[in-house]
């Protein structure tokens, strides 16, 4: 993994809590994910009772979502599915208007 970004991971049935790196693909991806840590957010995700993967942004703050990205969990292309719903995350971020 060339850009670790570190998240929460909440494993199903019962949320356990697992720390892990999220491999954020290019290197602009990994500058602003870096930014949005250093300015207070963590990144978490989960896999849905559904089995698709959930992606957000959370204030650590007000310990609350700011921006939520949903990717199909397919195994036959799960790790590029992940890859561009986390790297979309990152790019529609608005660091000035986290709530937009």
């Amino acid at each position: 993994m060339k850009y670790p970004i570190p998240a929460t991971f909440y494993a199903l049935p019962n949320g356990k809590v697992y720390k892990i790196f999220l491999d954020a693909g290019e290197e602009v991806f990994f500058e602003k994910a870096m930014t949005i840590i250093k300015s207070g957010f963590n990144f978490e995700c989960e896999v849905l009772t559904t089995n698709e993967v959930s992606l957000t942004i959370i204030d650590s703050k007000r310990e609350r979502d700011v921006a939520i990205e949903i990717s199909r969990n397919n195994k036959n292309n799960q790790d590029m599915a992940t890859k561009n719903a986390f790297q979309k995350l990152i790019l529609n971020f608005n660091l000035e208007k986290p709530n937009a």
